[in-house]
């Protein structure tokens, strides 16, 4: 009997604790493709499974290192928090439009250690297409909470041709697209992309 409680213990520790070092092993990077033979400009946040497989080309910026750890003194004792310390920005040209792209890193909770704090930062996306602001801090992934923890976003394609974007949006679902016209992306937010 004991070894099959053993057993059992086992299994129950791969399944619950096998999925969050999986994650810890993953080093989220954000990659920004001007394609210009297809007219669009996409953004993708993606993970290597270690630091040194980011690939090293124009566009391609490492999350963690655009974020600093701090040490904090507060109520409960000292702390470690991972807080921005830079952004990362990536112009280009399409067609006959410029495009500034801003990626900052975000944390739902700074700290490093806990249940809404143990996860490494995400993309928040801003774009301006000939110095307008056509997005506004657009989170990708990270929330603590349902819904936002519902779904996550893997990438935002810019077409410029149609004046449209197309956000694709992940969740227990699968993967869905939805295009949104260049207008109505300044209001955007991002509770309206959960995918009902």
């Amino acid at each position: 009997m004991k070894a099959f409680f053993r057993t059992l213990a086992v299994l129950l520790l791969t399944v619950l604790v096998g999925p969050c070092i999986a994650y810890a092993d993953e080093w989220p990077y954000a990659k920004v493709s001007c394609e210009k033979d297809t007219k669009q400009v996409v953004i993708e946040e993606l993970s290597a499974e270690e630091q040194d497989r980011i690939p090293k080309q124009p566009g391609v910026q490492d999350l963690i290192a655009l974020t600093t750890l701090e040490t904090r003194n507060g109520p409960s004792g000292k702390q470690d928090f991972r807080v921005r310390k830079a952004d990362f920005w990536f112009e280009c040209d399409i067609d006959h439009s410029h495009y500034k792209i801003k990626i900052s890193p975000w944390k739902f909770s700074p700290k490093i250690a806990g249940m809404c704090g143990g996860y490494f930062p995400s993309i928040q996306l801003s774009v301006w297409r000939a110095s307008r602001k056509l997005l506004d801090k657009l989170i990708f992934s990270g929330f603590c909470n349902p819904p936002e923890s519902d779904f996550f976003i893997p990438s935002v394609r810019f077409l410029e041709s149609e004046r449209a974007a197309i956000v694709v949006v992940d969740s227990e679902k699968g993967p869905a697209e939805q295009r949104l016209a260049y207008a109505a992306l300044a209001s955007l937010r991002r509770e309206q992309l959960h995918p009902r």
